[in-house]
C-alpha cells in the first residue's frame, strides 16, 4: 500500500507599490508555486484570501491564474505598518492549503496643504475681517 502525500505549495507575497495612502487603492500579490508534478490550472480552481494579520480582517480574495499569481486591489487597509497574510486554497484535493505572511506594507495619511484668505483682502485696525481656510489633499483626493 502506497500513500501519496498532498503537495504543499509555497506562497510569496509582494507589494508592487510598497506604500499606500489611507482610503486609496493598494495592490497585493501572492505568487503560488506547487511542487514538481503538480499544476495550478488557472481555471478558477485555486484562490488566495488576503488578511490584515494584526486584526485578522479579510481584505478580499482573488483567483490564482495559470501562472500561479493572485492579485488583489483594495482600499480596505488600515493606517500604519501592515503585515499581510495570504491563505491559499484549492478545489484540487491533491494540493494542501497553505499560508504565508509578509510585513512592511506602509499605509500613510493623505498629506494636506491649507490656503487662508481674508475678506476684505486688506484691512485697518478695528475693521471686521472674515477669514476662510481651505484644506486641500496634496494627492488630489478629499482629506480624511
Amino acid at each position: 500500500v502506497y500513500t501519496v502525500a498532498k503537495a504543499t505549495p509555497n506562497i510569496a507575497i509582494s507589494f508592487p507599490t510598497g506604500t499606500s495612502v489611507l482610503g486609496q487603492l493598494a495592490t497585493l500579490v501572492a505568487d503560488v508555486t506547487v511542487p514538481v508534478g503538480q499544476a495550478i490550472t488557472g481555471n478558477n480552481t485555486s484562490w488566495v484570501y488576503f488578511y490584515d494579520n494584526a486584526t485578522n480582517t479579510n481584505l478580499g480574495w482573488a483567483w490564482v491564474n495559470a501562472n500561479g499569481r493572485a492579485t488583489l486591489t483594495t482600499s480596505a487597509l488600515p493606517l500604519g505598518n501592515r503585515t499581510i497574510r495570504a491563505v491559499f486554497g484549492s478545489s484540487d484535493t491533491s494540493i494542501n492549503s497553505a499560508s504565508n505572511t509578509l510585513g512592511g506594507f506602509i499605509v500613510t495619511q493623505t498629506g494636506t496643504s491649507t490656503q487662508v484668505s481674508s475678506t476684505p483682502g486688506t484691512w485697518v485696525v478695528g475693521q471686521q475681517v472674515t477669514f476662510s481656510a481651505q484644506v486641500i489633499a496634496t494627492n488630489g483626493s478629499q482629506p480624511q
